[in-house]
């Protein structure tokens, strides 16, 4: 069957990380589960079956399926000789490794964006955790998630895109929890590469739509209907910022 759906796109045309995810989810056929990822990723043995196991073990003891398995994921590097190989933490050490959990960092100077970290925490753990925060680049759920809060088609937004979908998807309902090990490598080096620059016209327009919703500054004429991509109704705003200690509008990280 047709199982496999690729939507490409030249480089010339691409509207950022936040437009792709949302182009993503279009490609959406039932599926049970959604993961989320960014490029230049590697993954551990049997990743798939870990990952399924992990969350139906948290869904059965939260009594909720509304989960979502999320963090910053170790990294790997290039083979500065051999640009083919990479170079993997190993696994089997990194089990007695603490899990890496997200933590609030800092704002941005130039665009007033949260910025979050990864930790490694003290002990290692048996079970995923709860967590505050939801990384854009590795999230793992029941694929209901892209209906009830659909992903934003809002143009060269790079910082902003985890602050807003994490306050969008508390709000809805859904929890956050840190995988309890490492199940999956990105490269967070850019050196062997080339990048792109977002255009600064089009990404101001998706900042201030965002600092419009996190700021409680909402203008019904912007770019984007709020009610359809705004926050949910089961908890507040004002809930999230009190859970994950962070005050949105004034700066402030507890």
């Amino acid at each position: 069957g047709n199982r496999i759906r690729i939507c490409m796109t030249d480089s010339v045309h691409a509207k950022g990380p936040t437009y792709a995810r949302h182009i993503a989810h279009t490609l959406y056929n039932d599926e049970t589960y959604i993961l989320n990822i960014d490029s230049h990723t590697r993954f551990i043995y049997k990743w798939d079956t870990v990952l399924e196991q992990m969350l139906e073990m948290t869904i059965e003891e939260q009594g909720s399926d509304k989960v979502i398995l999320t963090t910053y994921p170790a990294g790997f590097e290039i083979d500065e000789h051999d640009p083919k190989k990479v170079i993997i933490p190993n696994e089997h050490l990194l089990r007695y490794a603490g899990p890496l959990e997200l933590r609030a960092k800092c704002f941005g100077e130039s665009d007033g964006m949260l910025r979050i970290k990864a930790c490694r925490m003290d002990k290692t753990t048996e079970k995923p955790t709860l967590a505050k925060f939801w990384a854009a680049g590795f999230n793992f759920s029941k694929a209901k998630v892209i209906d009830e809060v659909p992903y934003p088609p809002l143009e060269h937004l790079f910082f902003g895109e985890e602050s807003l979908m994490a306050s969008r998807l508390w709000t809805h309902g859904w929890d956050f929890f840190t995988p309890n090990h490492d199940v999956l490598f990105h490269c967070w080096s850019r050196e062997y590469r080339k990048t792109f620059t977002s255009p600064s016209k089009e990404r101001t327009k998706a900042l201030k739509w965002v600092q419009g919703l996190l700021n409680s500054q909402c203008n019904d004429n912007d770019i984007l209907s709020y009610e359809k991509y705004g926050f949910g109704k089961v908890r507040t705003f004002k809930e999230y910022e009190l859970f994950c200690g962070v005050n949105f509008a004034s700066h402030i990280i507890d």
